[in-house]
């Protein structure tokens, strides 16, 4: 079963109304709905067939921008999964031969208005495109490892910045960043995610690319040898997703099955042992998956019948079968009493699920009131996290959870040992002040980011490392902006 947004999205491409699936109005410049589309794309890439409308929606709506109807009644009817291939039908120009004067100097008249319109565009275009070649990007999608920060622009590039020390920047050297780099070889990139010290990035072509710490093989280039640039996750193919752990890294398949590697000393690869991988196992009896997630040691994955299964380290519960006796489990396990749910997330040893009701459900160690529940009583199966509803994203620190209700807003609760909230513990959910119409969040050991639907990326927390991307290493529990990323799109 596909998420309500997600079939909201799919009828109204099938009823015609591109504009309304993207988000965007009618008559929209090209880059915002490139924009809007690539956005999306990101945040439903485990359902191809909504990816597939998206990618309708946006030719359908292109070409009703360079036709001239995209006007608040104009509507496309469009078959998702061949929009791409149709072409788009001629624009029959009027004949004014036979046209009365006015006519023919009204035409003339919107044609010089033509003109003049190209004209700006191309200057605009110009303009951007500069803007671009100095850094700057729209920013679509953002992750975060332990003390670092990944971002996806909206022209497929990846920056990322903060701690360094194992290559996990990307940028060829071993110095930590305070403010956004590039991403050395890397293009066409429809996601990013963090480890706890490498990063990974999925290409359109569905090739899964790793950088940064490979002690254990989180690379899955074969090797345990650290890399400074991307490389190619070998034998991986039609991934829709990825994830990272601390020291491992997952893979969704088209097919829906649910591939690992890296760190295994306490079963997180689900392959029915305990040795490091260094390129990509087959978790076991893993089938019908639509998202997946990493804790530290531990791993998710939710099936399309809204389950959510669980293996790897469970000291804490955070597997969620109600045991804590074993520690670790060799393959996945169902979470019990959690059902019709929508998305997961992986915090240090907790983990988050979203249910499809806008509720939010946490389970695992709760020693840092990470659970939100008011306790700090740790749990093996879920607890509602309280007064929160209406959710649409979530996220997973060390000893913090952070989500976004559908209004925009921010809500933090758990341990604020480095400003990651205004005060020191907070056992139930409290808002972030000063940051609205955010759309999607991540959170690193001490540190959260949020993307703004402006593109605008914001970071709180410990910034030890430069992790907040300010140009600066001061610690910050009001956020900040995070510095040369810009909506440049608009």
């Amino acid at each position: 079963m596909l998420p309500d947004e997600a079939q909201r999205i799919l009828d109204l491409v099938r009823t015609g109304r591109p504009h309304e699936a993207l988000g965007v109005s009618p008559g929209a410049p090209p880059a915002e709905i490139n924009r809007a589309h690539l956005r999306l794309v990101a945040r439903f890439r485990a359902h191809p067939e909504v990816v597939e409308a998206l990618n309708g929606a946006k030719v359908a709506l292109r070409q009703m921008v360079r036709s001239g109807a995209g006007d608040a009644g104009a509507t496309a009817v469009v078959e998702p999964r061949r929009a791409a291939r149709v072409p788009a039908e001629p624009i029959r120009a009027s004949s004014t031969a036979d046209a009365p004067p006015k006519r023919a100097a009204r035409a003339r008249l919107l044609y010089a208005l033509a003109i003049a319109a190209a004209l700006v565009l191309v200057v605009v275009a110009v303009y951007y495109g500069t803007m671009r070649a100095r850094g700057l990007g729209n920013v679509v999608w953002v992750a975060a490892g332990g003390e670092h920060t990944v971002a996806l622009l909206g022209d497929g590039t990846v920056t990322a910045w903060g701690i360094n020390e194992s290559g996990q920047l990307g940028d060829g050297t071993g110095t930590d960043r305070s403010t956004p780099v590039q991403v050395l070889g890397l293009a066409d990139v429809t996601a990013v995610a963090g480890g706890g010290e490498h990063s990974i990035a999925l290409r359109r072509d569905g090739t899964v690319w790793a950088w940064g710490d490979n002690e254990y093989g989180q690379l899955g280039d074969g090797t345990m040898t650290d890399r400074l640039t991307p490389v190619q996750a070998q034998g991986l193919a039609e991934v829709v997703a990825i994830a990272g752990g601390y020291w491992h890294t997952i893979a969704l398949r088209r097919d829906g099955t649910v591939w690992a590697w890296g760190d295994n000393e306490v079963a997180q690869l689900g392959d029915g042992t305990t040795t490091d991988r260094s390129t990509p196992v087959q978790v076991q009896g893993m089938a019908d998956v639509v998202a997946i997630a990493g804790g530290n040691w531990h791993t998710i994955a939710l099936r399309r019948d809204g389950t959510v299964w669980a293996w790897g380290y469970n000291e804490h519960g955070q597997i969620g079968d109600e045991t804590t006796t074993d520690w670790v489990r060799l393959a996945p396990v169902q979470v019990q009493g959690l059902a019709d749910v929508g998305a997961i997330a992986g915090g240090s040893d907790h983990t988050i699920a979203l249910r499809r009701d806008g509720t939010v459900w946490a389970w695992g160690n709760n020693e840092g009131a990470q659970l939100g529940d008011g306790t700090t009583t740790d749990r093996s199966t879920p607890v509602q996290v309280q007064g929160m509803a209406d959710v649409v994203a979530i996220a997973g620190g060390h000893w913090h959870t952070v989500g976004v209700r559908r209004d925009g807003t921010v809500w933090v609760w758990g341990t604020n040992w480095w400003r990651i909230f205004p005060v020191t513990t907070q056992a139930a959910p409290v808002q972030m002040r000063r940051l609205a119409d955010v759309t999607a969040v991540a959170a690193g050991r001490t540190h959260s980011i949020a993307l703004r639907r402006d593109g605008t990326v914001w970071a709180w927390g410990r910034n030890r490392c430069g992790e907040l991307g300010d140009g600066t290493t001061t610690e910050r529990w009001r956020p900040v902006r995070v510095h040369g990323l810009t909506d440049a799109g608009r």
